[in-house]
C-alpha cells in the first residue's frame, strides 16, 4: 500500500476507485490516533454516505480509544452542530422562541410532511399532466429542494432554471414547475415554523447560518485539529463550501477524490466543483495503480478510460477474465448466470460474498428467479434496492398483515395465507391457503386444534403448533397497548426470528426488515399521541410509499444482487461480477424526472440553459463510460456478461453497453 507523505497543512489525494486512497487515508487516521498526535474527539471524518465510512470504522474497531472520532456524513455533522446552537438559529431566523429543540426528519418523514402540503393540489389535479403516482411527485419535489440547496440556489432561482431548461416546448410543464415550487416554498416555511429540519435545511443552516456565527467558529476551531473528507466528488457544491471554510480553520486537512466519479449526481453531487478544492490544497498526491486486480481487467479498464466514446476504444485481446454469454430468451439468461455462479462457489470455492450480480433494474421477476434458483443450490443471496418503496416487499406485507391482525382488523384469507406462508417455516402456498381459509373468522383467527381432524392432518401437527404460537402471541400483544415500532421489535425477537419461523437465519430479508424497523422507530418517535391513531397513521405512511429501503447492514457471506448505481455509490467491490441484461437501455438512460433535473440544478450550469436532446445524448455516453469504468474498477478477477435477444417484456435488445464491450474485446462477439 502506498503511504501518504506528511501533511503540512492540506493534501488533495486523487486517483481512480480501487487504487487504495481510502485505505491509505484510514491508515493515516490510525497513525494519528495511535501515535497520540491528536485526541480522538479532535478528528472529523466526512463521507457522503454511511456506507463509505467502512475503511475508517474498521481501523477504529482495532483501536482501544476512550472516545471515537466523528466519522459521519455532513448532514450528520449538521445535526450534531445544530442541537447546541439551535438558539442561534432561532434568533437569526426569527423563529418561535418556544421551539426549544429541532426535530430532524428522515427522508421518509420529510416526504410524509411534504405529502400533507401537496394533498390539496393533488386533489384538484394539478399534476395530472405528468402522470406520476403521488409518492413519486412528492419524491421529485423533495429531490428538487435537496439538489437546489446543495447547489446553493434559492427556490425562486430553482423554479426559473427548470422553466428555462424546458425551453419553448408547448405543454403544461411550466405551470407544473410553478406549482411544485409553490409547494416547496410552503413546505420549507412549515418546517421552519415547527422546528422540523430535513436534509436540505440541515445543510443550509450549517453552511449559511452557523459558520458565520462567532460562537460556532470558536467552538469548531477549538475542537477539530484534523479533517478527512473522503469521496468529495460525491458531495454537493454547498458541502464543498463547508470544506473550503474548514481548510481555513482546521490545521491539517486530507481530501480524497475519485476520478470519473460523481455517481450521486442525481442526488446533488458535483464532481466538477470538487476539483476546485484541489486548487487550494498545498499538496497533491495521485494514486493510479489499481490494487488486487488481474492484469486483463486492468488492461480493459485502461482501454475504456482512454476512450471518450465507443468509437475511440482500443481493442483488447480475448481473455478468460471476461466471458460473454448470449441467449435468446430472458429465463435462459438467468439460468446461465446461476450455473456460472454455481461453478464459482461449488467447484472453485469462491465465497458467495465475492460475487456480485449487477442488473440495470431489479424488478420482482428477476429477483424471484435468481433467488429461488440460488436457494435451490443452497447458495445464499442478498439484494439491495435503495429508495424503492417497501410496501411492495413480501416480507413487509407480512409484517403489516400481522400488525393489522393484532389490531383486530379484518383481513382476507388471501392476505392471511401470504403472511402465514412467509411467517412459518415449511408452510407451502397450498397449505397456507388451506390454513388461512380454515381459521379465518370475522371475530379473529381460530386455533389449530379447533379445526376438523382431516384439516389438521393436511396442515400437519408441526405447522399447526407453529401457527398456534404465532396466533397466541398476536392475541397477547394488542396493538392498542404499544406503538407499532415496539410491536414489530417484539414480534421479530420473540417469534419470527426463532427456529421454525420464516425470518430465522434469513439473510436475504435482514436488510429489508432492518430498514423497516428504522422507519417505524423514526415515525413513532416523531409522532406521539394515541397508539391506535399512531398505528393507523403508520399503516397509511407505508401504503403511500414513503418508507423506502436506504439503510445499512453488514453484508453477510452471500451473493449480492444490486443495480449498477447501488454498487457504485456504496463502493461494493468483489472478485467476480455478473452483468445481466447487457443489451438493456437501462444501463445508460436516465430515469425521466419531469419535476426536477439534477444537471440543470448544478452550480456550474448557466442559469438560462435549455436542455436539448443532444445534451441528453452526450450525457448518456458519458454516464455509460463512467458506469463501465466504475464497475470494472470494483471487479478484481473476473467479469461475466450476459445478454438475451428478447427482453423480459418481449423487445429486441441492442443497447450501447454491448457496443462498448464488443468494440473493446472483439473476441466477445465470437463467443456469443
Amino acid at each position: 500500500m502506498t503511504r501518504l507523505p506528511e501533511i503540512h497543512r492540506s493534501l488533495f489525494l486523487e486517483g481512480p476507485a480501487g487504487s487504495g486512497k481510502s485505505t491509505a487515508a484510514s491508515q493515516y487516521l490510525r497513525q494519528v490516533l495511535a501515535d497520540q498526535q491528536a485526541a480522538p474527539e479532535s478528528v472529523l471524518v466526512l463521507v457522503p454516505h454511511p456506507a463509505l465510512s467502512a475503511p475508517y470504522a474498521q481501523v477504529l474497531n482495532t483501536l482501544a480509544l476512550p472516545y471515537a472520532p466523528h466519522v459521519i456524513t455532513v448532514s450528520g455533522f449538521a445535526r450534531l452542530a445544530l442541537r447546541p446552537f439551535w438558539p442561534v438559529v432561532v434568533k437569526e431566523l426569527g423563529l418561535n422562541p418556544a421551539l426549544t429543540a429541532p426535530t430532524f426528519l428522515s427522508a421518509d418523514l420529510a416526504q410524509y410532511h411534504l405529502g400533507r402540503i401537496l394533498q390539496p393540489y393533488w386533489e384538484i389535479g394539478a399534476f395530472d399532466s405528468i402522470r406520476l403516482p403521488r409518492y413519486r411527485v412528492i419524491g421529485q419535489i423533495l429531490d428538487t429542494i435537496n439538489n437546489a440547496t446543495q447547489a446553493g440556489f434559492s427556490l425562486d432561482e430553482t423554479e426559473s432554471r427548470l422553466i428555462a431548461a424546458w425551453g419553448e416546448r408547448h405543454s403544461s410543464r411550466v405551470t407544473v414547475y410553478r406549482t411544485a415550487a409553490e409547494i416547496a416554498r410552503r413546505y420549507q416555511t412549515y418546517c421552519l415554523q415547527h422546528g422540523l429540519l430535513d436534509f436540505a435545511l440541515q445543510l443550509h443552516l450549517l453552511v449559511n447560518i452557523l459558520v458565520d456565527n462567532p460562537e460556532f467558529q470558536y467552538s469548531f476551531s477549538g475542537q477539530f485539529q484534523y479533517l478527512i473528507a473522503d469521496n468529495v466528488e460525491e458531495m454537493g457544491a454547498l458541502v464543498h463550501d463547508f470544506i473550503f471554510w474548514c481548510l481555513e480553520t482546521v490545521p491539517k486537512t486530507l481530501l480524497i477524490c475519485d476520478h470519473d466519479g460523481g455517481f450521486r449526481s442525481f442526488q446533488g453531487a458535483d464532481p466538477a466543483n470538487a476539483l476546485l478544492l484541489r486548487d487550494v490544497c498545498l499538496q497533491r498526491v495521485v494514486f493510479d495503480d489499481l490494487i488486487g486486480q488481474t492484469e486483463p481487467i486492468k488492461s480493459l479498464v485502461a482501454a475504456v478510460a482512454a476512450s471518450p466514446t465507443p468509437a475511440d476504444v482500443v481493442p483488447q485481446p480475448a481473455t478468460p477474465a471476461v466471458q460473454f454469454t448470449s441467449t435468446t430468451f430472458y429465463p435462459q439468461m438467468i439460468e446461465s448466470c446461476v450455473q456460472q455462479v454455481q461453478q464459482l462457489v461449488l467447484k472453485q470455492q469462491v465465497k458467495p460474498a465475492q460475487i456480485t450480480i449487477v442488473a440495470p433494474y431489479l424488478h420482482d421477476v428477476l429477483l424471484f428467479a435468481l433467488q429461488s434458483r440460488l436457494q435451490q443450490l443452497q447458495i445464499p443471496s442478498i439484494y439491495y434496492r435503495p429508495s424503492r418503496p417497501l410496501k411492495g416487499e413480501p416480507v413487509i406485507q407480512m409484517l403489516l398483515t400481522l400488525l393489522q391482525l393484532a389490531a383486530t382488523e379484518i383481513r382476507t384469507p388471501a392476505e392471511i395465507a401470504q403472511a402465514l406462508e412467509l411467517a412459518i417455516d415449511g408452510l407451502d402456498p397450498v397449505r397456507a391457503s388451506l390454513l388461512a381459509h380454515a381459521v379465518h373468522r370475522p371475530e379473529g383467527l381460530l386455533a389449530y386444534e379447533t379445526l376438523p381432524p382431516v384439516m389438521q392432518e393436511r396442515i400437519t401437527l408441526p405447522i399447526g403448533l407453529r401457527y398456534n404460537r404465532l396466533r397466541q402471541w398476536l392475541a397477547d400483544h394488542p396493538v392498542a397497548g404499544q406503538p407499532p415500532d415496539r410491536f414489530f421489535a417484539q414480534l421479530l425477537e420473540e417469534v419470527l426470528t426463532q427456529p421454525g419461523y420464516g425470518l430465522f437465519e434469513n439473510v436475504s430479508a435482514d436488510s429489508t426488515v432492518a430498514g423497516f424497523l428504522n422507519a417505524a422507530e423514526g415515525f413513532c418517535r416523531t409522532f406521539a399521541g394515541d397508539t391506535v391513531d399512531q398505528t393507523q397513521a403508520f399503516l397509511q405512511f407505508v401504503r403511500e410509499g414513503f418508507v423506502t429501503s436506504d439503510w445499512e447492514v453488514e453484508r453477510p457471506d452471500a451473493v449480492l444482487i444490486a443495480t449498477a448505481h447501488t454498487v457504485l455509490t456504496r463502493d461494493l467491490a468483489s472478485d467476480y461480477q455478473f452483468w445481466l441484461d447487457a443489451g438493456d437501455s437501462g444501463w445508460f438512460e436516465r430515469i425521466e424526472q419531469p419535476l426536477t433535473h439534477p444537471f440543470v440544478l448544478r452550480r456550474g450550469t448557466p442559469p438560462d440553459t435549455v436542455w436539448t436532446d443532444d445534451m441528453e445524448d452526450a450525457l448518456q455516453t458519458t454516464t455509460l463510460r463512467h458506469l463501465i469504468l466504475g464497475l470494472l474498477r470494483r471487479c478484481r478477477k473476473g467479469l461475466f456478461v450476459h445478454a438475451c435477444d428478447i427482453s423480459a417484456n418481449g423487445y429486441e435488445q441492442r443497447g450501447q453497453l454491448l457496443l462498448w464491450l464488443h468494440l473493446a474485446v472483439p473476441a466477445l462477439q465470437e463467443s456469443a
